[in-house]
Formats: structure tokens, sequence, C-alpha cells
């Protein structure tokens, strides 16, 4: 038999316009009410009549998530993340992938706009927010997230590495290595830059230049992605950093088929969720805090939806550093590592 909001109600202990209020967030509740009353409406399974709701709030009760890659780990683990946070407050969670085509993505962005969700999640491939700016109705809740664009005048998320980079080149180049390669993603997006900056600055500190020979943008070697490496190689590199785990596995199955092995070349790895270290063991890790990323962003566009519009905020949240040694201490000792 269907829970009802009476039931929902009772099981809390409270009131069932007060269950109304959490549910639809008409009115502000205590943080310790709005938890009971969600806890009994998980325990019961408790489903609002959407479509009555609907037409009493003007809200759909769905959020679009529009992501560059579906098979993505970072954008698995931040949909996991966001999808939990929203349906604590009774949203339903959609996702797009634009394959990371611009013109796929604004026009998923024209369909999702044109009413049919509350609220959008965005990991752009676009060049500019102007782009977007043309297709995004004033005052639409938007939140960016994991890539931020030139110009983003949202509310936006996103993962520094500057300061990681830079600690990883350190740690690097106190090792002896005195020439280290940076494998990155695409030149103009803005996670990627951080890390260029924190890599620059490394070396800037230990007085050493000709960086310029050392930054390769595989998405410029789609057909070959072996390339920069066996152009490191050949520089005689003895370390490389790499943009994402998908980078480094390219890597070297292309050299494999070429008879070129990395066995002796020192990796460092930005990390898209710790599942990833089973298949990183010996890298020294960039780790990122996907799962926090994916809540925040998640609380800015709830907050837009049920507060209305405020003053767009700009957060960045820094990885962290694992050295190899250390890297390789937590994974044999935390055999349960999941994500």
């Amino acid at each position: 038999m269907k829970a009802t909001i009476s039931d929902v109600a009772r099981l809390a202990g409270v009131s069932t316009a007060t269950v109304s209020y959490v549910v639809n967030g008409k009115k502000k509740i205590s943080e310790q009410t709005q938890h009971k009353v969600r806890q009994a409406i998980q325990a019961l399974n408790y489903a609002p009549d959407s479509t009555a709701r609907s037409f009493r709030t003007g809200k759909k009760h769905v959020i679009a998530m529009i992501v560059p890659f579906l098979g993505n780990d970072v954008f698995i683990t931040l949909a996991e993340a966001a999808e939990q946070f929203f349906s604590e407050y009774g949203y339903h969670l959609l996702i797009s992938s634009s394959g990371n085509s611009a013109d796929k993505e604004l026009n998923n962005l024209k369909v999702l706009c044109s009413g049919s969700v509350d609220g959008i999640m965005i990991s752009s491939c676009c060049d500019h927010t102007d782009q977007l700016r043309k297709i995004i109705p004033q005052d639409f809740p938007v939140v960016f997230f994991d890539r931020i664009l030139p110009g983003c005048t949202y509310d936006a998320v996103e993962i520094s590495d500057e300061l990681s980079a830079y600690e990883a080149v350190s740690y690097l180049l106190k090792k002896g290595h005195k020439k280290i390669g940076l494998i990155e993603g695409f030149r103009h997006l803005s996670n990627v830059q951080h890390r260029v900056t924190g890599y620059r600055s490394a070396f800037q500190e230990h007085h050493m230049t000709d960086l310029d020979s050392y930054l390769f943008f595989p998405a410029d070697y789609i057909e070959n992605p072996g390339e920069p490496a066996r152009r490191f190689l050949e520089e005689g590199c003895t370390a490389m950093l790499f943009a994402t785990p998908t980078l480094l596995w390219k890597t070297k199955s292309s050299l494999e088929k070429q008879g070129v092995s990395l066995q002796s070349v020192e990796t460092v790895v930005v990390t898209d969720s710790l599942r990833s270290r089973f298949f990183l063991k010996g890298s020294s890790l960039l780790q990122w805090p996907l799962r926090e990323e994916g809540r925040l962003a998640a609380r800015r566009l709830i907050q837009q939806i049920e507060e209305g519009p405020h003053e767009p905020e700009h957060m960045i949240l820094q990885s962290t550093f694992i050295p190899s040694e250390q890297a390789s201490y937590e994974l044999e000792n935390n055999w349960y590592l999941n994500g």
C-alpha cells in the first residue's frame, strides 16, 4: 500500500503541514526537523504526487546535469554525489551528455531551458560563457562545475590543482628529475590552466626555463595519444605528469603497440576518484575532492531554486598531492577504498 503524507508525519513525529513544507520548500524548517522528515520519507518510500505538486509550485522537481562524457569516472562520481543531495530535497536528476561537442551542448541546453527542468548543473565544453548566455534565460538556476569558462557570471564550483601541481613538480625536482613532461587536456579549460600555472611556478622557483618544450596537449594528438610521451622520452624526460588516468592509460597502450615502455618513467596522475587508485599503483597522485564538489554545486543550485536569484559565487576547492610512497601505503592498508 502506498505511503501517505500522514504516514510520514506520524513516523517523523511532526504535522502533515511540516512534511509538506519540507517537501515543497515553502517555509524554513530547522535542519534537525528536515532530517527527521527525510528519513521518514526514505523509510516509507514515500512519493508525493508530482503532477499535483507541479501545478501548485510551478516546479517539475527535475534537475539536469550536462557533462562532456558519460563514461568518465569524474562525472560518474560527481553525478552520484549530486544525485544523493538532490534526492534529499525531493528532486530527480537527469543527465545529458554533450559528447564534448559545443553544438550538441547548446542544443541540449535549449531544450532543457524551455521549461522541462527547474535548474541545470553544467560542465561545459564551449570556449566562452557568452555562447551559453544567449540561451540561458535571465535568473534561470544554473551552476557551472568542473570546467569554468571565461566570462562566467554564474555560480561556479571547481577544483584547483595549482598548489598540488607545484608540490608534485617540486617533489620530482628534489628527487633529481630535471626534465618533467606535462601531458594535458584542452588548452582553454580552467582546471588545465591551474595545473600549468603550478607546474611553471615550481620550475621557476628552481631557476629552470624552457618549459614550453615539455608541455603537450594531447587533444592535438587524438589519432596517436602516445606521441607526446614518445617525444618526451626522446628529449630525455624521466618523469611525466598526466592530467587524467585515461590519458596515462591511452598513452601506455599506444606506446606498447610501438614497443615502447614507460616503466622507467616516474609518473604523477590527477586522479578521477579513489577507485582509480587501484589502477595507478606506483604513481604519485593529485587527489580531487569530487564528492565535495558535487554536493557543493548541488547545494548552490537548490538554493537558487528554493530561494530565488542571488549574488553568484565562484568556489574553488583544492586537490591534494600524495607522493607515490604514501599512495602505495594507503592502497595496501585501505583495500576497501571505493570512492
